[in-house]
């Protein structure tokens, strides 16, 4: 098998990947700032929505700002599994792409030089797969949503701890050897190895040759100790403010088939996940340029 071409070159485009049901609130922000930072294409999948989601992205697709598609999955299947196998069927990545899934609630935030893809490419280690670690946000004592995520009204959020080994989402090179995108990671074909496929986690290092070939849990967080969130970090607004977090927990799990009750999100995962334990504020450097980014698709949503 030939090594994949220098995955530092800026070929293929840059494509943010999610699966939303009723997130109208949230979606302009969550766009226009990952614009921003340098991606190129935004795919979305949305599944009956109830909220005017759906008819939002239409309007955004119709100018050329997004690629939308709706899906309505059946009660025993997962809507991300479901999205995420009809955008492998309908071939919607190409090779030499670079491809990252969040949700709605996750920004990815880089670390170093001015914060852009750009910068990123220049500056990080060798990769075709970039693993950040999560870092939870808590509700900075909001006791209802202010309107804006990236503000100083959301800058609380969890400590460094050696015990953490945080949960991550990736940003890689599609290849013809990955055999399923999940919503943490790419899973590949048996032949694949380190040397073909370099793959680094947000502490600069390379990830352990498990990832590899394993899947499972574990292998969906970096597990060894470093500052993990030293080049990259995606800021998980998992709560948000009381009142998102209700909405949240009636929506469902997008990972989780409809039939399945929603025993997560409940008042004891608020307690837990609400992380007010210091100050990160370094999102707020894209405030402005998220702001005009925002004014410029709401001018195109009056065309």
């Amino acid at each position: 098998m030939a090594d994949l071409a220098d995955p530092k070159q800026n070929a293929g485009r840059r494509i943010l990947f999610s699966a939303q049901k009723n997130e109208a609130s949230f979606l302009l922000e969550w766009i226009a700032y990952h614009k921003a930072i340098g991606f190129t294409d935004v795919i979305i999948y949305s599944n009956d929505c109830t909220d005017g989601s759906d008819a939002l992205l239409d309007q955004l697709a119709r100018h050329g700002e997004i690629a939308h598609y709706r899906h309505s999955p059946a009660p025993n299947i997962a809507p991300q599994q479901n999205a995420s196998q009809l955008a492998q069927a309908n071939h919607l990545f190409a090779a030499d792409d670079w491809v990252m899934w969040l949700d709605i609630d996750e920004y990815f935030v880089i670390n170093i030089g001015d914060g852009s893809l750009d910068q990123l490419f220049a500056e990080a280690p060798t990769f075709n797969a970039f693993l950040v670690a999560w870092r939870i946000f808590g509700d900075n004592g909001n006791a209802t949503w202010p309107g804006r995520q990236i503000s100083p009204a959301f800058t609380q959020a969890q400590a460094h701890s050696d015990e953490l080994f945080p949960y991550v989402k990736t940003l890689f090179k599609w290849s013809d050897r990955i055999a399923h995108l999940d919503i943490h990671r790419p899973y590949f074909d048996e032949h694949i190895r380190p040397r073909h496929y370099p793959a680094i986690g947000s502490t600069g290092d390379p990830v352990a040759r498990a990832f590899y070939r394993s899947r499972g849990d574990r292998f969906n967080r970096i597990t060894t100790p470093g500052d993990w969130w030293k080049l990259a970090q995606i800021n998980h607004y998992i709560l948000r403010s009381p009142d998102v977090f209700e909405r949240k927990r009636a929506r469902g799990r997008g990972n989780r088939a409809h039939s399945e009750a929603n025993t997560r999100h409940t008042e004891k995962f608020y307690r837990r996940m609400n992380k007010n334990e210091t100050e990160d504020r370094r999102i707020l450097r894209f405030e402005d340029a998220t702001t005009d980014e925002i004014a410029r698709l709401t001018a195109l949503l009056k065309l």
